[in-house]
This record gives C-alpha cells, sequence and structure tokens, in this order.
C-alpha cells in the first residue's frame, strides 16, 4: 500500500539514522495516489537536519512537480532551516523559492498559501520579504491567501525563530533524559538481584 510505504518513509527519517537521506532520495521517483509517497519523503528530509536534503527541497518547490509535492517541499524548508546552520547564501535560496511561489505569474491558490504558511513558519528570518508579504495581502484575489499573509506579517514581526543551537540543546537534553531512565532501570535490575 501507498500509505504504507509513505508511513515507513516518514519512519525511517526519524529514526535519525546516519543513511537517511541516501535511503529517502530513491523514494522520490516512486509515483502514488496523491503524490503520498513522495510528500512522506520531503517531510522527512525536512525533519533530518542534514542540510544536503536542500537542493532537493528547493528544486521540488519548482513547477512541474505535483501540487502535493511542492506544497510538502515548501512546508520542510523552514523545519530543515530551524535544523541546521544555513549560510546566508543557503536562507536566501530558501526565501527565494518561497517568493517565488507566492509571487509566480498563474501560481496555484495552494501554492499561494503554502508559500506564505512557510514564510511563516520562518519567523523572522523572513522579515525581508514583508513587503512581497504586502504586496499580496493589497493585491491577491483571494480571500484565504490575504489571511494567510494577514497571518506570516504577524508571525514574521513579532516571534523570532528558535535558534538552531537551542533546538540542538534540546535534543541532547533529551537524549540524555533517556540514558538515564536506562541506566535507572539497571541499576534497579541489579539492586534486585543483589549485585
Amino acid at each position: 500500500s501507498y500509505f504504507v510505504e509513505a508511513t515507513a518513509c516518514r519512519a525511517y527519517a526519524q529514526s535519525e539514522q546516519a543513511d537517511a537521506l541516501n535511503v529517502l532520495l530513491p523514494w522520490l521517483a516512486r509515483p502514488s495516489h496523491a503524490d503520498v509517497i513522495r510528500v512522506a519523503v520531503l517531510d522527512g528530509l525536512g525533519n533530518l537536519g542534514n542540510v544536503d536534503a536542500l537542493d532537493t527541497l528547493l528544486s521540488w518547490t519548482k513547477r512541474g512537480k505535483s501540487r502535493e509535492s511542492r506544497i510538502a517541499a515548501l512546508l520542510a524548508l523552514p523545519k530543515l532551516a530551524a535544523k541546521v546552520n544555513l549560510t546566508d547564501v543557503q536562507r536566501q535560496s530558501i526565501l527565494t523559492a518561497m517568493t517565488d511561489c507566492l509571487t509566480g505569474d498563474g501560481e496555484m491558490t495552494h501554492i499561494r498559501r503554502a508559500s506564505l504558511d512557510a514564510l511563516r513558519a520562518l519567523g523572522q528570518s523572513a522579515a525581508s520579504k514583508l513587503d512581497v508579504i504586502e504586496a499580496i495581502l493589497l493585491h491577491d484575489p483571494d480571500d484565504r491567501v490575504k489571511d494567510r499573509a494577514k497571518l506570516a506579517i504577524n508571525e514574521i514581526r513579532t516571534k523570532a525563530p528558535v535558534p538552531t543551537e537551542v533546538n540542538r540543546l534540546r535534543d541532547e537534553l533529551e537524549k540524555l533524559r533517556k540514558l538515564n531512565q536506562v541506566l535507572g532501570e539497571r541499576l534497579e535490575k541489579m539492586e534486585r538481584k543483589g549485585m
């Protein structure tokens, strides 16, 4: 089933295996109903925290890919940006891809909304694109897109993104908690056996 394969791809991405990127990339060639496999892989690439996934995600935001895949790639970009230290050039590439999807001639409503959601998720990192978002708020013919633009503007102006170092420290702390729990259980077993 496509849905089982999609779930397996997501789970593998979350397993933090060193080879996850190489395992997941070939799955992008697999067609499925509503592109559920590609969507799962693209979402997983965003969660990997591997900067090598950036070019793949950027390429899947482009026209010529399915709507579902483009949306998944757009929404995966801020996840990746939150987990890795990006160069200014890489950060600019992400912003350019998002605004291209937002302002391109004849771009679909779903893509424009996803682009605004992605910019909103970047928080103050997307502040350089506020003028583009404000233009969408004023001129877009779709009220749902205008609503998303308003939310994005508010989020970008009020929230700073959590620094990557803080996310890394949180992850390490969680791993230490789990390790401490395992060690405590082992100690308890040893004490019961009288060792």
